[in-house]
């Protein structure tokens, strides 16, 4: 485990995401992951998919209570927001594409491992996808569990691929949320460190 380095997408209206709109079909493609700079996933996807590259962003609902204003209460706003952000996922049909994909304004690089992309099992396309469809996205403990290979997607160790080599009890998650802390280990230049990362910090690898 080392240091990872770096069509169908919902209508956006500012920096949100109006509507879902889910790949029904994988169909031979080699999924990977592109490490877009912050804000620019909108133009990324736009790009790619012009170029003919699929290219997917997962969402998820957030509900956040605006600031009030003038003394008074706001009601809760629910908007649609990338479960991972500056992460777009990517499937190619070949791997002559991954210059042209690199190349899309506001694209930073493939995760990459020991210098390669790294290429997404099929069946962690299909975990992505059937979690966007009902919903769960949000909710990571319906999809870690002890001895699963993760990715860090934010924080100190974004980037990086570990093992989760321990989940919180349920005494020692935070109150009123279901995000839970994982202990990861990682392999960084040779060395086993641990590290005690949050589970909406991280997407299965």
């Amino acid at each position: 485990m080392g240091r990872v380095t770096a069509s169908t997408i919902g209508k956006v209206i500012g920096s949100s995401w109006d509507r879902a709109v889910i790949p029904a079909d994988l169909g031979g493609y080699e999924w990977y992951v592109l490490w877009v700079m912050p804000k620019m996933a909108r133009r990324a996807v736009e790009r790619l998919r012009r170029l003919g590259i699929e290219a997917y962003v997962p969402l998820k609902s957030q509900t956040v209570i605006p600031r009030a204003r003038r003394g008074k209460s706001q009601k809760p706003v629910t908007s649609l927001v990338p479960a991972f952000p500056g992460y777009v996922f990517v499937g190619l049909l070949r791997k002559s594409l991954f210059g042209v994909a690199t190349a899309v304004d506001g694209v930073i690089d493939f995760l990459r491992h020991e210098g390669a992309p790294v290429q997404l099992r099929s069946s962690v396309m299909t975990d992505v996808i059937e979690h966007e469809r009902d919903g769960t996205l949000d909710d990571p403990k319906f999809r870690i569990v002890v001895g699963d290979t993760v990715l860090v997607t934010e924080g100190a160790f974004a980037g990086y691929i570990g093992k989760v080599r321990r989940i919180a009890k349920r005494a020692e998650r935070k109150a009123a949320t279901d995000t839970v802390a994982l202990n990861i280990e990682f392999d960084v230049f040779g060395r086993t460190k641990r590290a005690r990362i949050m589970s909406n910090c991280v997407t299965t690898a």
